[in-house]
């Protein structure tokens, strides 16, 4: 129901306010017809449009296309147009009123749009790279006579992933009771990556004591933020009889939720019979002191001949 104001309904009160002459200031007539368009907008029940919410790749990768999404619903009144936003730059609008309907605002770093693949709802850019980070923002505005404007935002972090990372320092065969040391190397990723082992499935604690890591390069420290980082670690594993036949070392190299991974797998074979012997629980020396004393042995029987 219609709200009143004095016993009559409130925008007749109004009307007859806003026409009674001298008595009334010019800002007094402002004000009031101000009102009177505000309640009339109400009283049509006229809703505009509103934006939900915008989503991005979490993260995007460089090199890659990322597909930016307005939600956003167009009211009774429909919709006049929809605008992009890098940080302040507009860099894309859709305005189904206009011949074309889209415009796509060149020259800035990072945006290149994919028109094919946008609309009225999605924007698709083309091989994003680091330049492509910021903040986007989604502008729709509501038809005539409001010109109703709503908009929402998402930030878009872009990460530049390494190729597999490099495994060396293997041997191709081990033996039981030596020690595999083996270096992986993770080049060119953004922001630095963060190396972790398996051996043959099972993870190794980086606070296992096994696991070295060496001082990152490049990045910010070199005082460009688009910098690229090399990042890496080495394994140092003893080797037991659990290991016997092979061993698979797994390298994984992440960048925030991007991995790249990189295996191999080397022989372990158990110790000889002969080595064992000697091994169990004796002195290392003794295999020499033995030689020693079989060619004393083997010196007075042919002396004694």
């Amino acid at each position: 129901m219609m709200s009143t104001l004095s016993g009559q309904p409130c925008m007749q009160r109004l009307c007859s306010l806003a026409s009674s002459g001298p008595s009334y200031s010019r800002h007094h007539h402002r004000l009031l017809l101000y009102l009177l368009l505000v309640l009339s907008w109400k009283s049509t029940g006229a809703k505009g449009v509103t934006v939900h919410n915008v989503t991005v790749p979490t993260p995007g990768i460089a090199g890659e296309a990322a597909r930016l999404e307005c939600h956003w619903s167009p009211g009774s009144k429909g919709f006049y147009s929809v605008r992009w936003y890098k940080d302040s730059d507009q860099f894309y609008s859709f305005i189904p009123g206009n011949r074309p309907e889209v415009k796509v605002d060149h020259n800035l770093p990072g945006v290149t749009v994919f028109l094919s693949e946008s609309n009225e709802y999605i924007v698709t850019l083309r091989k994003i790279d680091l330049a492509s980070q910021g903040v986007y923002r989604c502008e729709v505005m509501s038809e005539a006579p409001t010109f109703q404007t709503s908009f929402a935002s998402a930030n878009l972090t872009v990460v530049d992933v390494p190729e597999a990372p490099q495994l060396t320092g293997l041997r191709d065969k081990y033996t039981v009771g030596d020690t595999l040391r083996v270096n992986c190397t993770a080049r060119d990723s953004h922001p630095a990556a963060r190396i972790t082992f398996r051996v043959n499935g099972s993870f190794v604690h980086p606070g296992s004591g096994r696991v070295t890591p060496f001082p990152t390069k490049g990045g910010m420290a070199s005082g460009n933020p688009y910098a690229l980082s090399t990042t890496s670690s080495q394994l140092i594993l003893p080797l037991g009889p659990h290991h016997v036949p092979a061993v698979t070392v797994l390298c994984r190299a992440e960048v925030l939720s991007v991995a790249r991974a990189n295996s191999t797998t080397v022989r372990v074979e158990p110790r000889s019979s002969t080595l064992s012997f000697f091994n169990a629980g004796v002195p290392r020396c003794w295999p020499g002191l033995l030689l020693i004393v079989v060619m004393s042995a083997l010196t007075y029987a042919l002396s004694t001949c």
